[in-house]
């Protein structure tokens, strides 16, 4: 499924709003998808406690956002917006400066 510009705004959007309300969020991409999901379920004014097979069928026709599309927004944001970071992108970076520092004193 090709994402429109229009709609990677409204998600880039939509997750910044998830990542400063939702700290865990920046650091599980899978609660990042559930909070997406019941926000785009809810906006479509269907009902949360729909059938597993119908939110299955919603996400195999491409009427959900993509995993895709929702994580490649977290990251750009995260990369753009410090204050969006979780802990784990904290971890990784130093860890990278650290193993960077290594290679260079070979």
């Amino acid at each position: 499924m090709k994402t429109s510009m229009n709609t990677m705004m409204n998600s880039k959007e939509h997750v910044r709003k998830i990542l400063e309300e939702s700290v865990k969020s920046r650091d599980e991409d899978a609660r990042l998808f559930v909070i997406y999901w019941i926000d785009e379920i809810r906006s479509k004014g269907l009902d949360i406690d729909m059938p597993l097979v119908d939110f299955l069928r919603m996400f195999v026709k491409g009427d959900l956002t993509s995993t895709e599309t929702i994580s490649r927004v977290r990251r750009k944001l995260q990369e753009q917006e410090p204050h969006l970071r979780g802990e784990k992108y904290r971890q990784r970076h130093e860890e990278k400066d650290t193993i960077t520092q290594n290679i260079n004193n070979l």
